[in-house]
């Protein structure tokens, strides 16, 4: 018998600004996320319309990676 399991990798939106940045419901809607999912290293990602956003979280903690530019 093979038990499935599936494991939940993070989040992922846009915002309708050039370059985003994670608003206050961003951060407590991820540290829900973190706290569900204790151990995990969680992606978080915000599409801009000429920038992304990219943090790693783990164990309650978000680290904001530099955005990156839209091709």
């Amino acid at each position: 018998m093979h038990d499935e399991e599936g494991d939940y990798v993070g989040e992922w939106h846009t915002h309708p600004e050039d370059m985003p940045a994670p608003s206050t419901i961003d951060l407590q809607e991820w540290s829900i996320v973190m706290k569900r999912n204790p151990g995990k290293p969680m992606i978080f990602l915000i599409v801009g319309r000429k920038e992304e956003w990219f943090g790693v979280g783990l164990n309650g903690l978000l680290n904001a990676f530099i955005p990156m530019a839209l091709p």
